[in-house]
């Protein structure tokens, strides 16, 4: 990792496996409709970037490079239904697929604090994994209270990241008294 004030440099290194028992990947009665591989392997190496101009300009670019392997078994269109097994045909199987690729991803966040109040701010994202949109977009967030001009900006939060709730501070609430009965004084 390089840390400046302004800005930072981060690269890994990411070695991942999994597997399901079956393959529930599509969408019929009875499946998942989510990757479930039963092999997968992934090896990539992850750089992330992230900086402040003129305290208010704050940029984020992420991006990765590396390969993966996978494996999925051949499942029937509808693996719930009550079928004998040799009443199954190969035209009413989804087939077994292995594949093996090159992966990437990247993204970018960017946010330009226009006063204490508002922040405008842009982010793109794009990935070759199997059945993954790419999204490109743009916001406007306002606050309650304004942020400090001085105030070292965070890191900055994705377009649909929500952001816990902080109220002000203010006097301390009053301690929780014993409730007494009025026949028990």
């Amino acid at each position: 990792m390089w840390s400046q004030p302004a800005g930072s440099v981060t690269l890994g290194l990411n070695l991942s496996g999994m597997n399901y028992d079956k393959n529930l990947r599509h969408f019929t009665l009875g499946h998942g409709g989510y990757f479930s591989p039963q092999t997968h392997f992934l090896f990539n190496v992850p750089i992330h970037w992230r900086g402040i101009y003129h305290n208010r300009f704050e940029y984020s670019v992420d991006g990765s490079l590396g390969a993966q392997h996978f494996q999925e078994d051949s499942m029937p269109y509808f693996p719930i239904a009550y079928l004998p097994s040799n009443a199954l045909t190969a035209a009413s199987l989804y087939p077994s697929q292995i594949g093996t690729s090159v992966n990437y991803s990247s993204g970018m966040k960017a946010a330009y604090r226009l006063n204490g109040y508002v922040r405008i701010g842009g982010f793109f994202d794009l990935n070759n994994a199997l059945n993954y949109t790419s999204a490109a977009g743009f916001y406007v967030r306002c606050q309650f209270h304004p942020t400090s001009p001085d105030a070292k900006p965070g890191e900055l939060p994705g377009w649909n990241d929500l952001r816990g709730l902080v109220l002000p501070a203010g006097r301390p609430a009053a301690p929780l008294q014993k409730y007494q009965s009025p026949a028990n004084p």
